[in-house]
């Protein structure tokens, strides 16, 4: 576990995590050998940033001061940290760097207000592909908005994502806020080192890199993730009767079962 000690909790760990909620805990513990080589999703925009995201950068911020690209993590971070006490314009692909946790949104945007920096305060901007705003990218928002507080003192006047049509969207105040809370905190569990039950979907084959591990962890407990075709919420109710693997599966009686849970018919 000595790679968790240095690897923070990263905002790309709450994209891949709607993909498959072990991937997060395979990049830190899992076995090497069961990792596809070709990691196409390291370089998706999916994860990481849109292949155009200079140019809309350059457009939608042109004062923007950039940080070097050859800086580690690390280094990128203190670079950030020394351009927001200067009260830089903007901070084009910054590094959000705290305790533990780490974030890289596109552009931090200088506004009004108090804070520890002085008489300005920033806000993040990330540049992503979606028509609509996802729920990971809003989640990804509200970690901005976590690691701001802390380096700025302060709470950021927007969290915004910027499409390649030079649409808008803002972070809704609403239920998405209200799950927050819990999704981030089951995922610092498991990102320090508490493995999810099994679950084996057909992202964790065709997207992560880790879907090997997936399905040895699930044919080693004999779990019901490998029954064709089941959902989240139908092995959560299915769980909670006491049925996890697929021998108790094949010996329930489905009659016995219907409607003691609303994803159980």
């Amino acid at each position: 576990m000595m790679l968790s000690m240095i690897l923070p909790l990263r905002d790309v760990d709450i994209a891949r995590s709607f993909v498959c909620p072990h991937w997060p805990y395979w990049d830190r513990f899992g076995d090497p050998a069961l990792k596809r080589d070709n990691d196409e999703a390291r370089t998706s925009d999916l994860f990481e940033k849109l292949w155009m995201e200079q140019e809309l950068i350059q457009t939608h911020a042109p004062e923007a001061v950039w940080i070097d690209q050859d800086l580690t993590d690390e280094e990128a971070a203190i670079q950030t940290q020394a351009l927001m006490n200067r009260g830089a314009p903007a901070i084009a692909r910054p590094v959000l760097r705290t305790d533990g946790r780490q974030g890289k949104p596109s552009l931090l945007i200088r506004t009004g207000g108090t804070s520890r920096l002085g008489d300005w305060k920033y806000a993040p901007l990330d540049i992503r592909r979606a028509i609509h705003l996802r729920k990971d990218e809003a989640f990804r928002l509200y970690f901005y908005e976590e690691l701001l507080r802390e380096l700025q003192g302060a709470t950021p006047a927007f969290l915004r994502c910027l499409n390649r049509d030079g649409e808008l969207f803002d972070a809704p105040n609403d239920q998405w806020r209200e799950e927050y809370p819990a999704f981030i905190r089951q995922l610092e569990r498991v990102t320090q080192g508490e493995c999810p039950l099994p679950v084996y979907r057909k992202g964790c084959a065709d997207t992560s890199p880790w879907g090997q591990a997936c399905l040895a962890l699930a044919v080693k407990r004999d779990d019901i993730a490998l029954l064709f075709s089941i959902s989240q919420k139908q092995m959560d109710g299915l769980r909670a009767q006491g049925i996890e693997t697929i021998h108790q599966a094949a010996d329930m009686d489905p009659l016995q079962l219907e409607g003691v849970a609303p994803s159980l018919t």
